[in-house]
């Protein structure tokens, strides 16, 4: 499939020519410094090496992965997130799971396997979106449909929800964020998290 840092150049165009000038025109300048630019840099290359080893899907992971980044800077900057980042990326996670049942048209545990991913999409929007914010329950459903094109199953999106949370409670720890009933003292974004952990997920699947 090439190299990991042609992916990475892509997934930085996506990021910062494509996404990141749509929010300049709703929003105003993103006061970036130098720390943010350098995270986002190496978030791209990150990003660029799991999408190096993905295989045919590598299109349609580079456009979530991008929707993603730009996600994480918005959600640090300003605790927002716009819509048109889950249009983008959830047609492209989509493009995948049609995919994969195009592979798979006669095999019957695709659809038991694809009821678990209707199921996980309905507890984000149904249950878990009483526990964080709308935004967090999209990344979670295009994240899980990528997964799933990927050939996981729902063990693995729920592993994902656990490594962002861990990944959470480690570093706000660290910070001195966590109150003595296991809150957030201040709220943070967490969009960076689940792009993390879903790193993390997609690094296992490659290897």
């Amino acid at each position: 499939m090439g190299k990991w840092w042609l992916y990475s150049v892509l997934l930085i165009i996506v990021t910062l020519r494509g996404g990141i000038r749509i929010i300049e025109q709703w929003d105003g300048k993103l006061t970036l410094g130098k720390r943010e630019w350098c995270l986002v840099y190496v978030g791209c290359m990150l990003c660029g090496r799991c999408v190096a080893e993905i295989g045919p899907a590598w299109m349609c992971l580079c456009i979530i992965l991008g929707c993603l980044m730009t996600a994480c800077i918005t959600d640090l900057l300003y605790y927002k997130v716009h819509n048109f980042l889950w249009w983008v990326s959830g047609a492209a996670a989509t493009c995948m799971v049609f995919r994969l049942w195009i592979t798979r048209l006669s095999d019957r545990k695709f659809y038991g396997e694809f009821v678990g991913l209707l199921i996980f999409i309905l507890l984000q929007l149904l249950l878990f979106s009483k526990m964080y914010g709308r935004a967090d329950c999209y990344a979670f459903c295009v994240c899980a449909a990528a997964e799933f094109g990927l050939g996981m199953h729902i063990f693995e999106f729920l592993l994902h929800m656990l490594v962002a949370y861990i990944i959470l409670f480690i570093i706000q720890i660290h910070r001195k964020n966590i109150g003595k009933t296991g809150n957030l003292k201040a709220s943070v974004a967490f969009i960076p998290y689940i792009t993390a952990s879903f790193l993390i997920i997609l690094h296992k699947y490659a290897i």
